[in-house]
């Protein structure tokens, strides 16, 4: 009964008016008609959207890939960088301990220096005073040993002049006839040693055995000087000396001094 029942209603609503879902089929299928000219409208503008983004997408991955890749090399420079001012701060740090080091021991050294010299400087002061009074007691020495000489001396040049006849010797005198005896000479020779002064020997003066007219030769001179200094060495037992000076008068002349 129920199953004819619904086959009579099928046959009769097919028969008749449209009715409830018929239309709403229909409008469906109008709007997805319509949905479909939209979507025929839109989708290449949406593929095209979507193509664009696509590069976009692809551009911004190149980019960023470009951009890590350049970031990476920068950081990697960097620390690079880095690690050379870190080293160059180790080095430097101990080079600056080196130096401390080295400061502190130059430090102690120039210490150990001054303590040295003030020691040094107490010590030579020490020695200073001792020479100092040592220098005292040696000029004293020195002056009673010179009083000593020369009072010995001033003896010695005494008992000379008393025997100023020994080992006498003549010479001439250039322009006088006669000969002379060297025991004046010699005598007052040793009265001016005496005194501390030195005695000037005239050119005109010359050993010889003769005479000569004209002016002496250089050898008759100096024998009367080499005569002259053997006397007083032998009368004294001192040798003068006899050297070349300037005389009153500028010139260059032989004179005789005790030594």
């Amino acid at each position: 009964m129920v199953k004819q029942e619904s086959v009579a209603v099928k046959e009769e609503g097919s028969e008749g008016a449209p009715g409830p879902v018929d239309n709403t089929l229909a409008q469906s299928a109008a709007d997805m008609r319509r949905a479909a000219d939209i979507l025929s409208t839109t989708l290449p503008q949406v593929v095209s959207a979507l193509s664009a983004l696509a590069q976009s997408t692809a551009e911004m991955r190149r980019d960023a890939e470009t951009t890590s890749t350049g970031l990476a090399a920068v950081l990697t420079e960097m620390k690079q960088q880095l690690t050379t001012v870190a080293s160059a701060q180790l080095q430097t740090a101990t080079a600056l301990t080196d130096i401390s080091a080295r400061l502190t021991g130059m430090e102690r050294s120039m210490a150990s220096l001054v303590t040295a010299a003030d020691t040094s400087g107490n010590r030579l002061a020490s020695l200073a005073t001792t020479a100092a009074s040592n220098n005292i007691r040696l000029d004293q020495v020195v002056a009673a040993v010179k009083s000593q000489e020369e009072r010995s001396l001033v003896a010695t040049l005494q008992r000379a002049a008393a025997d100023v006849q020994l080992n006498s010797f003549f010479f001439h005198v250039l322009g006088s006839a006669e000969r002379r005896s060297s025991e004046v000479l010699v005598r007052d020779i040793l009265f001016k040693f005496n005194r501390g002064g030195a005695v000037f020997i005239s050119d005109q003066v010359y050993v010889s055995k003769q005479r000569v007219a004209g002016l002496p030769t250089e050898e008759q001179r100096q024998a009367f000087r080499d005569a002259l200094v053997n006397q007083v060495h032998e009368l004294t037992g001192h040798r003068p000396q006899l050297y070349q000076t300037r005389n009153g008068e500028g010139q260059m002349q032989w004179a005789i001094r005790r030594v």
